[in-house]
């Protein structure tokens, strides 16, 4: 990815905008953001949001200007903007906020307010924080995380409640002692007792085929969080992953997911956002991770037919 690329203007003197709501994603980037933009903005209501709902303009009556925006599409009348995603890149640079090249919204809104607040207790957990989001790490760190790389594996866009209950744990404490409460801690060990169960539904609703995997944990029962670095664990020899999931608790509504292995050092390098958006018009994400909500036109074969028809091209 290319350096130094940064775009966005600011529309008051950094921290005097008035915000009164802050919207990010329901994953760790989203949160920690959320966390970093309640320490700014202290007064400000959280609210959670997901990719695919922004998509359905869900939360667009939601936004308005005195609303900041953090590592979600961007809304046209926020008052502010806080992204890194590739798909989110605004077309003109004359926003308020910024997007940013950078591994995580957590460093995009962490660097834009640095200066002006004291936002040390989230320095030590930017980089991981970057790291898991863009999937940097290595199997062994994977399979052996940190705290940070812990609460990845545990955030949910099911569970908004949480979320926002983290990111007030968070802004009134810190990173270790929202770790610690009860209730993520329950949740930590509840994942990690039923990770070799995940795994084993895994390989039972997955084969291989040029290189990829295509996986379908749409028909999973358990509320734990079936991530992408979980997937490409299983496959680590594999160019990336095609995979089925749940959408929420939607029984109905099925996403399609598309991951590069980052712990395959001899994967192929492919832009799986490049093919994502010629599958769909409403995909969104990185080069290396991203995804569409299957349309009610398409079949998962369709999808893994057109898939490999493009890739192998």
């Amino acid at each position: 990815m290319p350096t130094n690329i940064s775009i966005g203007y600011d529309p008051a003197p950094v921290g005097k905008y008035p915000i009164s709501k802050i919207l990010t994603d329901s994953d760790l980037d989203g949160v920690i953001s959320g966390a970093i933009l309640k320490t700014v903005y202290p007064e400000a209501q959280i609210l959670q949001g997901e990719a695919t709902g922004m998509e359905q303009g869900i939360y667009t009556s939601l936004v308005d200007k005195d609303t900041v925006i953090a590592d979600l599409k961007y809304i046209d009348g926020c008052g502010l903007y806080f992204d890194h995603h590739e798909s989110n890149k605004p077309d003109s640079e004359n926003f308020p906020g910024r997007w940013m090249n950078l591994n995580s919204a957590a460093e995009v809104c962490y660097q834009y307010y640095r200066e002006c607040f004291d936002l040390t207790k989230f320095a030590p957990y930017i980089d991981d924080i970057g790291k898991f989001d863009m999937a940097l790490f290595s199997l062994d760190e994977f399979l052996n995380p940190n705290m940070i790389l812990k609460l990845g594996q545990v955030i949910d866009r099911n569970d908004f409640a949480f979320n926002i209950a983290l990111i007030e744990e968070i802004v009134n404490g810190s990173v270790e002692s929202a770790f610690n409460l009860p209730s993520v801690a329950g949740k930590i060990d509840n994942f990690f007792a039923q990770r070799e169960l995940i795994f084993k539904h895994i390989s039972e609703n997955s084969y291989i085929k040029d290189s990829f995997a295509f996986v379908d944990v749409s028909g999973y029962s358990g509320t734990e969080k079936i991530s992408g670095p979980l997937l490409t664990s299983q496959f680590p020899d594999v160019d990336g992953v095609v995979a089925f999931k749940k959408r929420g608790k939607e029984a109905n509504s099925v996403k399609v997911r598309f991951y590069g292995n980052s712990f395959n050092p001899n994967r192929r390098d492919i832009d799986f956002l490049s093919i994502a958006k010629e599958l769909s018009k409403r995909a969104g994400g990185h080069r290396g991770a991203c995804g569409f909500l299957l349309d009610e036109s398409q079949t998962k074969d369709q999808v893994i037919a057109d898939f490999l028809k493009i890739v192998n091209k």
